[in-house]
């Protein structure tokens, strides 16, 4: 996510994308782009990277660029702020995301409402009681025992 935040925004703001690699090493396999742009899934996937020869020679890690930087448009200082920032952004929005779903596919239930036991009647939110055939007969059998219907 965060390689993808710095390709995504490099695009949009017109800096060149050489490659976008998900792992290091040699490709496993690669396929160019209409754009231009060198997609590959590398052998060893301990992250990633975007090759961006306008903003910085990272050859040593990321391997010969096929472009020359000099050659290229000159980047302005907003771009490259925008496109170095995005990785960080992308991360912090897919980890508030992750959290969003884990947060909904894990609510806990009460153990009310998880409850095998039998003769419970729930409350509504504002203190009634759930309209129901099981409220009414309990509400029944309590009123002819002269319980309390208060207490479940």
């Amino acid at each position: 996510m965060h390689e993808l935040g710095h390709f995504l925004t490099a695009r949009r703001r017109g800096v060149k994308v050489e490659r976008f690699s998900i792992g290091f090493g040699p490709p496993s396999g690669s396929w160019r782009g209409r754009d231009g742009t060198d997609y590959r899934l590398s052998w060893i996937p301990l992250g990633g990277y975007v090759l961006l020869p306008q903003l910085a020679d990272l050859s040593a890690i990321e391997g010969r660029s096929e472009t020359e930087a000099e050659k290229l448009p000159p980047v302005g200082y907003v771009s490259k702020m925008l496109v170095f920032v995005a990785g960080a952004t992308f991360n912090v929005l897919f980890a508030f995301l992750l959290a969003c779903v884990l947060w909904v596919a894990g609510q806990p239930e009460s153990n009310f409402s998880a409850t095998t036991r039998i003769g419970y009647v729930s409350r509504t939110l504002d203190g009634g009681k759930v309209p129901s055939p099981a409220a009414a007969a309990a509400c029944a059998s309590a009123t002819s025992s002269g319980r309390s219907t208060d207490t479940p």
